[in-house]
């Protein structure tokens, strides 16, 4: 094996290494992803009761009950409104870092296939060569 077999053969073992750590980290980002938006709606259905609450409250027309019930819907409305914006301030934190690992896997594939470029030439399918000589 050249020298240049052997860089490409690294370059192309660091592309897949870099795939299989993005694929992997897509698996985990998605399911953070899937218990950030079940939290969301979580949040979002307890402000909904504690509305169904109050609504109730002003129909049975009790001050103490109704005043009891604006306090549960307005803390509810105040967690839905900061458990939603952690949720999204973290969702856009990890679409960042996949975006960056996919950065980095793109940068990986171009030094990969310039190593193979430098083996098999311009257009030159990996192992083009090697399939040639074996006819």
């Amino acid at each position: 094996m050249s020298g240049a077999d052997d860089r490409a053969a690294s370059e192309r073992a660091k592309l897949s290494e870099a795939m299989a750590v993005t694929a992997a980290e897509g698996v985990v980002t998605s399911a953070r992803m899937a218990d950030l938006m079940e939290a969301q709606r979580a949040a979002r259905a307890r402000h909904s009761a504690a509305k169904g609450l109050l609504t109730k409250a002003m129909k049975d027309g009790s001050a103490e009950k109704i005043t009891t019930a604006q306090a549960r819907e307005a803390a509810a409305y105040h967690e839905a409104d900061r458990i939603g914006r952690e949720a999204i301030e973290e969702m856009l934190a990890l679409n960042g870092a996949g975006l960056d690992n996919l950065g980095q896997v793109m940068d990986q594939m171009g030094r990969a296939w310039e190593a193979d470029t430098a083996i098999h030439g311009p257009g030159e399918p990996q192992g083009g060569r090697e399939e040639e000589a074996e006819r």
